[in-house]
Formats: C-alpha cells, sequence, structure tokens
C-alpha cells in the first residue's frame, strides 16, 4: 500500500516592523475603498494585497500567510484595546505603549497571561490598527492623560531597561522617581496636573482629530506610491520586452520592411509577444507571417 504523500510544509516568514507597516497600509487603503468584510477582505482585494506584498519585497508569500498575519494584527488590537478598557490602564502615545502601575500589571496579567508581552512592549501601530479597525481614538485614552502621569513613575522604573526596542525613544524625558521626593517637587507636580487638568478637552480633541487624520493621509500615500511604483515597474518591463522582440525581428531572415512594420505592431499585444518569444528558428518564421497576413 502506497504511502500517502508527505505534507507540504509552509516556511515560516520573518515578519519585519517594514513589513506590518506596508501591509497594513496597503488593508488600510482597501478598508477605505469599501474592500474590507466581517472577518478580512473580499477576495480581490486578498489577491490585489498579496500581488503588491510580493511584489515589494521579492517573496513568495501565499494567500493564507496574508491572512494568518491579518489575525495576528486583530489579536494584538483585541488585547490592547481590552487592557484599555480597565481603567487603571492607560495608552502613553510618546511611547505607543500601555502603561500601569506594577501591582495592577501583575493583578490582570494572572487572569490573562495572554496580556504580559504587552507589559514590557510597545505596538507602534496602534493608531494604525484603530483606523483598520474602526477604533481610532480608543475612547479618548491614545492621548498620554493628566492620569497617566500618577502611574507614569512606577511603569517607567518597571520597564526601565526591559522595554522593547519598539518603545524606546532616546529624545522622550524620562520622569526621575527619586527626584520628585521632595515637597516642593511634588506640589510642583499637582499644580502641573491641576493645570493639564483645566485646559480645554476641545483643544485636546482637536489634536487627536489631526493626528487621525495626517495618519490616514501617510497610510494612503504609502499605498498610493506603492501602486505607481508597481504600474512603472510593470511598464519598463513591458518596454524592454518589446525591446527584445524587435531585435529578434531585425535578426530574422525572409521579412520584408512591411511585413517588420507589420509585426512591429503586432507584437505590441503582451501575449503575442509572449508566443514570438518562445517560438524558434523556422516556426517563429511561419507564425509572423501568417499573423501578418491576418492583419
Amino acid at each position: 500500500m502506497d504511502s500517502p504523500p508527505p505534507k507540504r510544509t509552509r516556511r515560516r516568514v520573518p515578519w519585519t516592523p517594514t513589513w506590518d507597516e506596508f501591509l497594513i497600509g496597503l488593508m488600510v487603503d482597501q478598508a477605505c475603498k469599501g474592500q474590507k468584510i466581517e472577518k478580512g477582505f473580499k477576495k480581490e482585494s486578498w489577491r490585489y494585497m498579496l500581488l503588491e506584498f510580493n511584489k515589494k519585497f521579492n517573496q513568495n508569500l501565499d494567500d493564507e500567510q496574508l491572512r494568518n498575519r491579518y489575525k495576528h494584527f486583530t489579536r494584538e488590537y483585541t488585547i490592547v484595546m481590552t487592557l484599555l478598557g480597565e481603567s487603571a490602564f492607560v495608552w502613553d502615545c510618546t511611547r505607543n505603549a500601555v502603561i500601569a502601575n506594577a501591582e495592577t500589571w501583575d493583578r490582570y496579567i494572572l487572569e490573562h497571561p495572554e496580556a504580559k508581552p504587552y507589559r514590557t512592549k510597545g505596538l507602534p501601530l496602534m493608531e494604525a490598527l484603530g483606523i483598520l479597525f474602526g477604533n481610532s481614538n480608543a475612547d479618548g485614552r491614545y492621548v498620554l492623560s493628566s492620569r497617566s502621569e500618577e502611574v507614569m513613575q512606577e511603569s517607567t522604573s518597571m520597564i526601565g531597561g526591559l522595554e522593547s526596542p519598539a518603545i524606546n525613544n532616546e529624545h522622550m524625558a524620562t520622569p526621575n522617581v527619586k527626584s520628585l521626593g521632595s515637597k516642593g517637587n511634588m506640589d510642583a507636580l499637582d499644580k502641573h496636573k491641576k493645570s493639564r487638568s483645566a485646559a480645554p478637552t476641545s483643544s485636546r480633541r482637536r489634536k487627536r482629530v489631526r493626528k487621525h487624520e495626517s495618519i490616514i493621509e501617510a497610510l494612503l500615500e504609502m499605498a498610493a506610491n506603492s501602486r505607481l511604483r508597481a504600474s512603472l515597474d510593470a511598464e519598463a518591463s513591458s518596454n524592454q520586452g518589446l525591446k527584445n522582440c524587435i531585435e529578434e525581428l531585425q535578426a530574422m531572415e525572409g521579412l520584408d520592411d512591411e511585413l517588420l512594420r507589420k509585426a512591429c505592431e503586432m507584437l505590441k499585444d503582451e501575449k503575442n509577444a509572449t508566443i514570438f518569444m518562445t517560438l524558434e528558428g523556422h516556426r517563429r518564421l511561419v507564425w509572423v507571417k501568417e499573423m501578418c497576413d491576418a492583419q
């Protein structure tokens, strides 16, 4: 009895931040065009994104691998949004990370172990995922609120040297916990909190809207540039193919000027050009004459 053929194993894809950013840009573009459905995207949309992605990064991924990455994005977004649904967690837009004090994290992770990675790593594309999944403002907590400062001191020292490169920021002013110990500094901090709380919420809301719009524009521009590059590459490839055909025509014997002219016109069709370059010798000449006579 013959043994069944071995199952084909799909190679593990080394996803990078650049790949994720490009793919999410494509997904946002397709969602804005009405191609998104309840469980993902329409079939033609998946085909389009797969073609664009493979062309951009010179890969040979299949449809299932892109769908799995979409599921990964969905899972990450769901976990973070669930965290932000808890009053003790806040979103730090500077680090693109969820922050809370150590006790809160310990208690939450005991019941929700899937959230553990987000204690020390950020989600840089959270804003884009919010646009993709339709909740970009995260109930108003995508900005560092005055309440965030109360947990910043402990969460900063907790993350310390453990944070991932995604949430490191050398330009960020990290609070010095020890320097806040004096009464004068604590009073100053209280005044700062009150002044932030007293600031008009409409101003912060306008900033969120502007940030939201700029992210959409950036993602759409990235997707548009990708399509333009793909179009230019295809045009350059087509022109080179026609040039190769004409060079082959000029090297053929038995073609007068009129046949050569007709053949050049006929080979502007990519299908004809493919057949022409596939045929060889006498068969190529016979085919060219028949095609030209039929014109």
